[in-house]
C-alpha cells in the first residue's frame, strides 16, 4: 500500500529530536561504559543528624545516626581504576586513595557521607562521598561526587548493611525516560515477573496467530476460513505492544488495504473503548465478516486467497452484522460489576471500570488461562485488550513508584 511523506515535516521532526539527544545531560554519558556499583544513599528521614553539625562520631555501627537506602546495579560514570598504595604507620599498613565520578541527573541526589561498594576478588571496596558539586546552570544537570576509600572489612559492610532502612533496585532503560529508574525491592521483583508475563503472552500470540506472507495475525476458524481485523493491527501498531524499549527488533504489522472510513469505525470498536475506559461505549461491539478477495489492494486478493474474512464494523442502520466480540452476559457482568471466575475477564471487567489497579492486581497465570482456550477466536480478540491493560497498569506503576 503506497503512503505520503511529508518530507518538510519529517526533516523538521527529526532536527527535533536530534538536538534534544545533543543537549541532553544523560547522552553525554549513555555512551560510556558505567561502573556498577552497590550504592549506600543516606536516608535523610530516618537519620538523627544534627545539621548544624559537619562531622559525625561514627560513620558505621550502633553509635551511628546514619541510616541508608541501599540501591543495587546502580550505574556512576567517570570512576577510574582504583590503585592502592600502601603506606607504613605506626598503626600498620595504611591506604589512601580519592577520586570524583558522576551521577546521572534524575537518578538520586548524592549526599554527604553515601557509600557505595564495589566488588572485587580480594573483597568488598567501600567508598564514602565527602563531597558533592552541582553544576545549577541547567536543571538536569549532573552530580559530580568525591569519594575516597574508607574499608575493605566484611565486618565494617555488615555492619553498614544493619544500617539499611530500605532495598531497591536501578533500572539502567529508564534512566533519562519518564519511567522512575529507582524501584523498591519487593516492586521490582513482582515487576521482573509481571514483565515475564507480558513477553510470554506476546511470544505466544505471535507463534500461534502470527502469518509471515502477510506479515499481520490470523486466526483459524472452525470452518476452514482465516480472520483478520484491521483494527486490532492499529491497535498492535498504535501501542507498540510487540515493541520491547531497547529492543531493536522491530514489529510493525502491515495495515493490509486502506479505508477512508477507517478511523471512524475504530472509535466504535472494543480497541477504543479500552483506550478511552468508559463504560457508556460498552456494547456487545457485533461485526460482520467481508471476503479479502473484495478488497482488490490487498495481498489477500494478490495471493487470492479465498480464505480470508476481514473484521468489518457495520454503520448504525446496518444490520448486516452477525458476529459480537462479547455476549450480553459478559456485558451485564462488566456494568453491573458482576462476579467471575475468569480470570482474564475479571482483569478487563476492572480495567473498565476504572478500578485501581497495580501490578499486584495481573494474574501470573493468565497466560496459562489464555492457552486453555486452544487458539480461539477468543484468545485472538482478547489477548492484545490484556497486553494493553499489563503495559498501562506497568506504566503508571513507574510514574508514581520510586
Amino acid at each position: 500500500m503506497g503512503f505520503l511523506i511529508n518530507e518538510e515535516k519529517l526533516i523538521e521532526d527529526n532536527i527535533f529530536k536530534f538536538e534534544n539527544r545533543v543537549n541532553s545531560q544523560v547522552t553525554r554519558f549513555l555512551d560510556k561504559a558505567p561502573v556498577f556499583v552497590t550504592y549506600y544513599h543516606v536516608n535523610a528521614n530516618e537519620s538523627t543528624v544534627d545539621e548544624g553539625f559537619k562531622d559525625i562520631e561514627s560513620i558505621l555501627g550502633n553509635r551511628s545516626p546514619l541510616r541508608f537506602q541501599k540501591i543495587e546495579n546502580f550505574p556512576i560514570y567517570g570512576l577510574e581504576p582504583v590503585v592502592l598504595i600502601l603506606n607504613d604507620s605506626e598503626q600498620g599498613l595504611d591506604t589512601e586513595y580519592t577520586g570524583e565520578c558522576v551521577i546521572l541527573p534524575n537518578t538520586i541526589k548524592p549526599l554527604q557521607n553515601d557509600i557505595f561498594k564495589i566488588n572485587h576478588v580480594k573483597g568488598s571496596y567501600l567508598f564514602r562521598v565527602i563531597s558533592v558539586r552541582y553544576d545549577n546552570i541547567r536543571p538536569d544537570n549532573f552530580y559530580q561526587i568525591e569519594y575516597r576509600f574508607e574499608w575493605l572489612d566484611e565486618e565494617k559492610e555488615e555492619k553498614l548493611d544493619e544500617q539499611v532502612e530500605e532495598k531497591f533496585t536501578c533500572v539502567l532503560q529508564n534512566i533519562g525516560t519518564e519511567d522512575n529508574c529507582i524501584i523498591q525491592e519487593d516492586y521490582y521483583e513482582q515487576l521482573e515477573k509481571v514483565d515475564n508475563l507480558f513477553d510470554d503472552m506476546a511470544k505466544t500470540y505471535k507463534i500461534v496467530f502470527y502469518n509471515e506472507r502477510y506479515n499481520c495475525f490470523l486466526c483459524d476458524t472452525n470452518n476452514g476460513n482465516k480472520i483478520y481485523d484491521p483494527f486490532q493491527t492499529t491497535f498492535f501498531n498504535t501501542h507498540k505492544l510487540l515493541n520491547k524499549k531497547n529492543d531493536l527488533s522491530c514489529v510493525l504489522l502491515s495495515e493490509e488495504f486502506a479505508d477512508h472510513k477507517r478511523k471512524l469505525k475504530y472509535e466504535k470498536s472494543i480497541y477504543r473503548c479500552f483506550e478511552r475506559r468508559d463504560l457508556k461505549l460498552l456494547n456487545q461491539f457485533k461485526y460482520h465478516l467481508v471476503p479479502g478477495m473484495n478488497k482488490k489492494e490487498s495481498s489477500f486478493a494478490r495471493w487470492y486467497d479465498e480464505s480470508i474474512q476481514i473484521v468489518d464494523i457495520p454503520s448504525l442502520n446496518d444490520n448486516s452484522a452477525t458476529e459480537y466480540l462479547l455476549s450480553i452476559e459478559t456485558v451485564n457482568t462488566f456494568r453491573m460489576n458482576g462476579p467471575t471466575d475468569n480470570k482474564y475477564i475479571e482483569l478487563m471487567q476492572k480495567f473498565i471500570r476504572n478500578e485501581e489497579l497495580t501490578i499486584y492486581d495481573i494474574p501470573l497465570d493468565l497466560n496459562e488461562e489464555l492457552m486453555r482456550l486452544d487458539g480461539s477466536e477468543e484468545v485472538f480478540f482478547f489477548t492484545p485488550i490484556l497486553m494493553y491493560i499489563i503495559q498501562t497498569v506497568v506504566k503508571d506503576f513507574l510514574s508514581t513508584k520510586k
